[in-house]
């Protein structure tokens, strides 16, 4: 689950 959540927040830093 931890591993979403780090591809989710890694996602959200490249789209910002």
């Amino acid at each position: 689950m931890f591993l979403l959540y780090e591809y989710d927040i890694f996602w959200a830093f490249l789209n910002n």
